[in-house]
């Protein structure tokens, strides 16, 4: 909201994505605008990181449809144009690409390619540990009392980030750090919190890559990097937040390589990382067990859309890293159909290659990571 605007002029509802007018908008419009609406405890569920594992003893919470249909409307309450957006999204840094009208990963992922091509060959991979949890509501506040006035919009902000959590066993258990998983401020608050480490980072001169809790420093030399590396140490720990203990280092790009966003960069060149394949295998997994009884037709169309999203964002790879994950599909779909010829096997063999060529799936429709087609 502006500055200086009321938090009476929440405006009407807007439409939701399949063009029908929310009805909780229209609830909780009413006491928004008075300021009488109150928000309530979330739920607790575990937290699974990018590999799908229990992130730790992490505590998440989920917020209910009501709460997150509040924030809806207090956001709803921006006006519209291309430079009313919500306070602080103007004074983002240029290098902080998360969560940002029209910017997201590629645009980050195009900036390390550009600055690995300078010669900043030195990364300074920094991985924060637990950030969305450990967020200092004080500092947070800060931060957004210098942006926003509207008394009512702070309180109802405070009242979020402290609403609590519901635990199973405990019951209702404060909330001092972090901000609640779902909620659609979320992703903003995180990248404010995060603002004045950007600049900070500018102004010395360093180059540096951030999606929203991921990020790099990228510099010539190893000492530089060093430099770097402990201003950033110190600048988190001033903050309230705490770099992960062993997977934040200094890596040469052409050696050890490092991990962004799904990809693995090395050498000058790029491709999926192995987590990202991972994710990927297990997608595909299920459709291609020896024992699924679908057609290879019904198959390869369940396959396809997997296909051509993953294609999609890894385009840019290295050759090899597309046609390893082309392999190993058509490996699978190899021992699918030995096994529907009570031959079992795991499609490896040189016999069922030449009965089954690439170009045999192909004609199939079966989509080429490698190729990005069906022919």
């Amino acid at each position: 909201m502006p500055t200086g605007e009321p938090a009476s002029a929440v405006r009407s509802p807007r439409h939701d994505p399949c063009g029908k007018p929310s009805l909780c908008l229209l609830r909780v419009q009413g006491p928004l605008a008075c300021g009488h609406e109150q928000t309530s405890s979330v739920n607790e569920r575990k937290g699974r990181g990018w590999g799908g594992g229990v992130v730790g003893d992490r505590r998440v919470g989920s917020v209910d449809e009501r709460n997150r249909e509040t924030r809806r409307a207090r956001r709803c309450s921006w006006p519209r144009g291309p430079k009313s957006r919500p306070p602080g999204v103007r004074t983002f840094a240029a290098h902080s690409d998360g969560f940002r009208p029209g910017r997201g990963c590629r645009e980050a992922v195009a900036r390390v390619e550009e600055l690995l091509s300078q010669g900043h060959v030195w990364c300074v991979d920094a991985d924060l540990k637990r950030y969305f949890d450990t967020l200092a509501h004080a500092g947070l506040m800060a931060l957004v009392r210098e942006r926003i006035v509207d008394g009512s919009v702070l309180a109802l902000l405070e009242q979020r980030l402290k609403a609590g959590v519901l635990e199973e066993l405990k019951g209702w258990q404060p909330t001092e750090r972090g901000t609640p998983q779902g909620a659609v401020i979320r992703p903003l608050l995180a990248n404010l919190y995060l603002n004045p480490l950007d600049h900070a980072v500018a102004q010395r001169g360093w180059a540096m890559v951030r999606y929203a809790d991921d990020f790099g420093v990228l510099c010539r030399t190893r000492e530089e990097a060093e430099t770097v590396l402990d201003f950033v140490r110190h600048w988190t720990e001033a903050a309230g937040l705490t770099l992960h203990p062993t997977q934040t280092r200094i890596v040469h790009a052409g050696e050890s390589g490092f991990d962004f966003l799904g990809w693995h960069f090395r050498g000058g060149k790029q491709w999926p990382r192995k987590k990202s394949l991972q994710k990927r295998q297990d997608k595909l997994r299920p459709l291609t067990r020896r024992t699924n009884g679908r057609s290879l037709s019904e198959i390869i169309a369940q396959a396809n859309p997997i296909l051509r999203g993953w294609h999609g964002y890894f385009r840019e790879s290295h050759r090899t890293g597309l046609s390893g994950p082309d392999g190993w599909l058509r490996r699978r779909l190899r021992a699918l159909l030995r096994q529907r010829e009570q031959r079992p096997g795991y499609g490896l063999n040189e016999a069922d290659s030449r009965r089954w060529p690439n170009r045999w799936f192909a004609a199939r429709g079966l989509f080429s990571l490698e190729h990005g087609t069906c022919a």
